[in-house]
């Protein structure tokens, strides 16, 4: 029989832990878009994209979104679309404008 060093934590004890960076700077509605990206958009959009941070100045909330580098053309043509659908998402105007990062 093997003798534990350390005693196990309880899942309890850990979520915290795991939610603590997710609570700082927007990151909550973040997460939410994160873990709903697929459910907001369709695969074509989907495929190529994450989006990786909100930023917010002057009460203006700025998304930005990682895209594959052969596809940020396309991808920005759609960004009517892409803001629209988040702000449906959310049952407001919640993102005001969004930004592209090449992957």
């Amino acid at each position: 029989m093997v003798k534990r060093l350390k005693k196990t934590k309880s899942i309890s004890s850990l979520i915290p832990l795991v939610l603590k960076p997710c609570r700082k700077n927007n990151s909550v509605e973040l997460l939410q878009i994160q873990l709903n990206w697929e459910k907001i958009f369709n695969e074509e959009i989907f495929n190529f994209t994450f989006p990786k941070q909100i930023i917010v100045y002057k009460n203006k909330r700025t998304l930005k979104i990682q895209v594959d580098e052969e596809k940020i053309i396309e991808i920005s043509y759609n960004s009517e679309f892409i803001l629209s659908e988040i702000n449906r998402f959310f049952g407001d105007k919640y993102i005001e404008s969004i930004r592209f990062l090449k992957d």
